[in-house]
């Protein structure tokens, strides 16, 4: 259950970094390499850890206060909070209380962090006088824009709803999207965009570079 909610977390605090570092990259791109270096790199992801470890640590060890006297199998694919909680014979008031508490500073935090950067980058972009430069710009946020909406709307709308509201099979559902569906995406939404990883599609498929 830590392991799973520590990579979880860990994608979320990740994901507002790297808004923060296409920011920097937009606003001021012949400085990038000067503000974003390898300390501040090596400091934004030793954060994004430490918050991480913290977060999870206090979720696990709350909701394992809790008493689990009936059935032992859980409904779900994996040990997630909610699952858990629907097993538990006692009071969970208490500990969703907790983890809603926890999921502003891992989810509403980031996000909101996110939307400060990207309305930071709109500006920036609307400043950049060619229309070529501005597709530029606005392609190189395209994919990460999209990972943030999937992964954070769908974590919001399990971790964030009253358990009461909410059914063992629609949390399957929405849990399929940011455990199994926005990690596929990842590689095909980031790696198409290397201009090398196009050209070695471009020769597995057999096709001329201008196709």
């Amino acid at each position: 259950v830590y392991t799973f909610l520590s990579f979880g977390i860990t994608e979320g605090y990740i994901l507002s970094v790297m808004a923060y570092d296409r920011y920097v990259a937009i606003r001021d791109p012949l400085r990038y390499s000067i503000t974003m270096t390898w300390g501040i790199c090596r400091r934004l992801a030793a954060g994004s850890w430490l918050g991480d470890f913290l977060a999870s640590s206090v979720d696990t060890v709350t909701t394992f206060q809790l008493s689990f006297c009936q059935d032992n199998v859980i409904n779900h694919f994996l040990c997630e909070m909610p699952a858990l909680l629907h097993l538990s014979c006692t009071d969970t008031t208490q500990a969703e209380l907790v983890m809603q508490v926890l999921c502003i500073f891992t989810l509403l935090c980031p996000i909101t962090f996110v939307i400060l950067s990207y309305a930071h980058i709109i500006i920036a972009v609307i400043r950049i006088r060619s229309a070529q430069g501005r597709r530029k710009a606005f392609s190189t946020c395209s994919s990460h824009l999209l990972v943030v909406t999937l992964f954070c709307g769908t974590v919001m709308s399990l971790y964030m709803k009253p358990q009461s509201l909410s059914s063992p099979e629609y949390n399957k559902i929405v849990s399929v999207f940011y455990v199994a569906f926005t990690p596929i995406l990842n590689p095909l939404m980031y790696s198409f965009r290397n201009k090398e990883v196009k050209m070695a599609l471009r020769k597995l498929l057999g096709k001329p570079e201008g196709a």
